[in-house]
């Protein structure tokens, strides 16, 4: 039986290996390749190292449903991707156009309400692609007198919170829960959790994804830099806005990211300020809102000023700084 080390050896090993390797006419021996100096080589990324563990760990969780095996070796921490962080948000308007798209295809399994409502649903929750599919009417509560969404299976511990609801949310939920047959908020007709539970490359994701870049191929938009992901930037970046007044703090424990003290149930109960705080974020995010942001032109400012030199720096500041003693 191949153990736990075998998998994290043979994880650190792909890292090593040139992406073209399977390409090549005269494949060399793969210790060859592992013990000399690739730095000057394309090597294979975290995601799609990441891909063939998840393929890994799928077969072996088969092997343990049947009871040919007890535990399962390939369950270790998958790499940190990149992608995901250089993805851009979308623009406003293409929100907007994104929470009416309608596909040219009538032959989609996904009719447009529901990738409607998917969308829509990303933006105002800032929940993962992946949370999304995984979730089920019985993590709707009330906790409060308040609805909220109990994030009970997560991309990891940190990441299992309490998001509130509003208005916006509560009626994508009306609407879905109406056609649920098997308990899953959306695209319920897919019952295999395996696949829902794949953070990456299944079917689900890739038609929304698809959807999503030909909306932005047909706007001369480039879509290697957004995707699903995006929508999970925009909800914190319109929660960022200067008009709310937020703490950074109540954000991030929306988005499920590390903090000191992440939102639990008896939290939620227990203290009223953190509650009224986590209630008043979400109200912020209001769909009726998107057609005006867009219309103001907002944009969010890239960090694109890292790689500037001091020079550079103190020009910028000293032109800042002129303009403003010329007011006075």
């Amino acid at each position: 039986m191949l153990s736990k080390k075998f998998f994290n050896d043979l994880q650190s090993n792909l890292k090593k290996i040139p992406r073209d390797y399977l390409k090549s006419s005269k494949r060399r021996d793969i210790e060859d390749i592992l013990n000399e100096n690739t730095h000057d080589k394309k090597l294979l990324d975290n995601a799609t190292i990441n891909k063939h563990f998840i393929v890994y760990k799928t077969l072996y969780d088969f092997l343990i449903r049947n009871d040919f095996i007890q535990n399962n070796m390939v369950d270790i921490k998958l790499l940190k991707e990149d992608s995901d962080n250089q993805r851009e948000e979308f623009e406003f308007r293409e929100l907007n156009d994104l929470f009416n798209l309608k596909t040219t295809n009538k032959n989609s399994i996904d009719s447009d309400e529901e990738c409607q409502n998917i969308f829509k649903f990303a933006y105002l929750t800032g929940m993962r692609f992946g949370e999304i599919m995984n979730l089920k009417i019985d993590d709707i509560e009330e906790i409060g007198s308040h609805r909220v969404i109990d994030i009970k299976e997560a991309k990891n511990k940190t990441s299992i919170r309490l998001i509130p609801t509003n208005s916006d949310i509560d009626k994508i939920l009306y609407d879905q829960i109406k056609k649920s047959k098997n308990g899953f908020i959306f695209l319920d007709y897919e019952k295999d959790e395996e696949i829902r539970k794949n953070p990456k490359g299944n079917i689900l994701g890739k038609r929304l994804n698809r959807k999503i870049n030909n909306y932005l191929i047909s706007q001369d938009k480039d879509k290697s830099i957004k995707s699903f992901h995006s929508f999970r930037k925009n909800f914190s970046q319109t929660l960022y806005l200067e008009r709310f007044q937020l703490k950074e703090i109540v954000i991030s424990k929306l988005m499920g990211h590390s903090v000191e003290l992440n939102i639990t149930r008896s939290i939620y109960n227990r203290n009223k300020v953190e509650r009224d705080a986590l209630i008043y974020a979400m109200s912020c995010m209001k769909l009726d809102d998107i057609k005006d942001l867009a219309e103001e032109e907002l944009f969010f400012i890239k960090e694109i000023n890292k790689e500037q030199t001091l020079e550079q720096k103190k020009e910028k500041m000293l032109e800042s700084l002129n303009k403003n003693i010329s007011i006075v």
